[in-house]
């Protein structure tokens, strides 16, 4: 009987054991997965964190975008300011012929010294990509020419070309005839005609943060430049019949008119990227730049020979048909915001991984509670 009992105990003794062990060796099992898990989860995290990141990144790139052309503009402003400084007109032809050498010399020595910082101090490309297109841009390897037939291809990209070379035509032809254009109507005032060029100048600095903030909070690019682009008009309607109402009446229109046109710059360059994405953004904003270049030699020349043989408010009226043209142009162009949807469609795969792991990770420590 004794040995009975004891037989019993000691089954039971060893069944206990092997139910202990058991557990022991799950709950292990299911430590190790938990700690597995939550090293997903971290890497998920940290995954995460760089795209937030990223996120942050684009909406401040609106925000850096406008500064780059409030900067270009100053430089604009200071071609304006400093030249009546270093040059008198007053002068004698000699002292003109000094005065302009040491402009020029001034000036090529600045810029030398500039471009040594750059070559020495300037990276090629930030350190890591500051975002998902970026990021799948370096990921890929885009031939240029097919990029550049697929963009000439891209209808909206092609209106949009167009109408933002007409807008920095315009506005080129305005600010190099200038002078001419006041001293039609104000004989003596070229002192008048810079100050008129700076206000220009500045109010489109200013143009360009405002819009760039615009676009930084609503993101609706289509739409910005459309109203921008119709100011632009207006603007340029009011010059061409106030600019013999008085000489504070121009300096107030044209400030108008720098504000709108100056602040189309930043805007058509952010919506080039969002239509012709996944192209290399370099390859549309350089496309910008040559239509730029371009229109502004053709309407500059073309302004001026209509300037001399028609006279002012014709030259005018025919840059504000040919903005009337850009303005269809842009309605015309579709609101396909890709890079948008890229940087959306990256986030959301982010954020449903995230929250799965999450999931599992929190089911799992309820499991782990219960044993």
């Amino acid at each position: 009987m004794t040995n009975e009992i004891s037989a019993s105990i000691s089954k039971v003794t060893s069944d206990f054991d092997d139910k202990i062990s058991s557990l022991k060796s799950t709950f292990e099992e299911k430590i190790k997965e938990m700690e597995k898990k939550m090293e997903e989860t971290e890497k998920v995290d940290k995954g995460v964190e760089p795209i937030l990141t990223d996120i942050k990144d684009d909406e401040t790139k609106y925000k850096l975008e406008p500064r780059s052309i409030f900067e270009g503009s100053l430089g604009v402003a200071l071609g304006f300011l400093l030249p009546p400084i270093f040059v008198s007109a007053d002068s004698t032809i000699d002292q003109m012929t000094h005065d302009f050498y040491v402009m020029f010399i001034s000036v090529g020595a600045f810029t030398t010294l500039l471009l040594v910082i750059i070559i020495l101090f300037f990276k090629d490309k930030p350190p890591t990509p500051p975002s998902h297109a970026a990021l799948q841009q370096e990921s890929e390897t885009i031939d240029f020419m097919n990029s550049l037939k697929d963009l000439c291809k891209n209808k909206s990209f092609v209106f949009l070309l167009v109408a933002y070379g007409i807008n920095v035509g315009v506005f080129y032809a305005i600010s190099t005839l200038l002078n001419q254009i006041v001293l039609l109507y104000y004989p003596g005032a070229s002192a008048d005609a810079g100050r008129i060029g700076l206000v220009i100048v500045v109010a489109g600095m200013l143009g360009s943060v405002c819009c760039g903030i615009i676009l930084d909070r609503y993101h609706k690019f289509k739409e910005t430049t459309l109203v921008v682009y119709g100011f632009s008009l207006v603007g340029m309607v009011i010059f061409t019949f106030t600019i013999s109402k008085g000489i504070y009446v121009v300096y107030i229109i044209s400030g108008l008119l720098g504000f709108f046109m100056t602040g189309l710059l930043p805007v058509g360059f952010e919506l080039a990227a969002e239509l012709t994405y996944p192209a290399p953004e370099g390859t549309s904003a350089g496309l910008l730049n040559c239509a730029c270049n371009l229109f502004g030699i053709a309407f500059t020349n073309i302004y001026s020979i209509i300037l001399n043989h028609v006279g002012d408010q014709w030259a005018n009226i025919s840059t504000s048909i040919a903005l009337v043209l850009g303005t269809i142009l842009i309605a015309c162009t579709r609101s396909d915001l890709r890079r948008q949807a890229a940087h959306s469609e990256k986030n959301d795969e982010f954020s449903n991984e995230r929250q799965r792991l999450l999931i599992n990770q929190s089911e799992d420590i309820n499991y782990t509670e219960e044993i």
